[in-house]
């Protein structure tokens, strides 16, 4: 089974996040997210979808070395995107 994390957990990468659950049928597991905010907008989003969002983060380097996800959906805003994904490929 492939587990994935997001940076970041607004609405739309939560759908996103979602939808690809939906299409994996059980292949691809959500172990957690990082995300600034308390509560991430994109949590009710995933709740309302029956989607288990894993574990919760502040901080991103943390979340990466703690869970170590086989890969990382990045849905922070995007002038942080190439920093994240920096981050995501640093872990490995």
């Amino acid at each position: 089974m492939l587990t994935i994390a997001t940076i970041g957990l607004g609405r739309r990468i939560a759908e996103v996040t979602a939808n690809l659950l939906a299409a994996a049928e059980g292949r691809i597991r959500l172990v957690g997210w990082a995300d600034p905010s308390s509560p991430p907008p994109g949590l009710a989003c995933l709740d309302r979808r029956g989607v288990a969002a894993g574990t919760g983060f502040s901080d991103i380097s943390v979340m990466l070395a703690t869970l170590r996800p086989d890969a990382v959906l990045v849905g922070s805003p995007n002038h942080l995107h190439l920093e994240h994904i920096r981050l995501g490929l640093e872990a490995g």
